[in-house]
């Protein structure tokens, strides 16, 4: 089963499709591609929420990409480029349909700076806000408990709910606040 179901029904969420690769999707195959297309068409959601896969994209692969084989690495780019790409055609189709969208990656994440990436964030009425993950239960085991990354979204159009974290933390790092608001807001 997928994750979002369980906890979308607890939400009272209606309708919805979970396109995981947890749950066996492969969106390196043309033919799930067309799949998901075809029920995404047949569904419209309200919403789509996505978070393809960041591994490629992170500071930690970035730092240590001279340790894999340059084959394995173009490789593995290019599928996550692929997924991501695909990510950002949802989004896209959403907007033209007058439907909405939430995107996530790490805030440190490189996909930010991607051309692609930048063209959906920088369509009127999406907007950029960061927000660190404690609210929803993501911690670390370290000495303080604290998630230290934050992670970026997109939204679209403009309704969101910001989640405040108001662990101790927020007072030691200075927080999110969520204040800022827009692109570049938060902190």
């Amino acid at each position: 089963s997928d994750r979002f179901g369980a906890q979308g029904q607890a939400f009272g969420v209606g309708e919805y499709l979970a396109i995981d690769l947890r749950i066996g999707w492969d969106l390196n195959s043309p033919s799930q591609v067309n799949q998901m297309w075809e029920r995404l068409i047949k569904v419209k959601l309200w919403i789509v929420i996505g978070s393809p896969p960041c591994t490629m994209f992170s500071q930690m692969m970035n730092a240590n990409k001279n340790k894999m084989k340059v084959e394995d690495y173009r490789r593995k780019m290019k599928e996550g480029t692929r997924h991501l790409k695909i990510a950002f055609s949802v989004y896209k189709w959403q907007l033209a349909n007058g439907r909405h969208f939430l995107h996530e990656h790490p805030t440190s994440a490189w996909s930010w700076s991607l051309s692609f990436v930048r063209a959906v964030r920088d369509t009127p009425g999406v907007i950029e806000v960061r927000a660190h993950q404690c609210p929803f239960g993501l911690m670390t085991p370290d000495s303080d408990g604290v998630m230290n990354d934050s992670y970026k979204h997109i939204i679209a159009p403009q309704t969101c709910i910001q989640h405040v974290c108001r662990l101790e933390h927020e007072k030691k790092t200075g927080g999110w606040g969520g204040g800022g608001g827009g692109r570049g807001g938060g902190g």
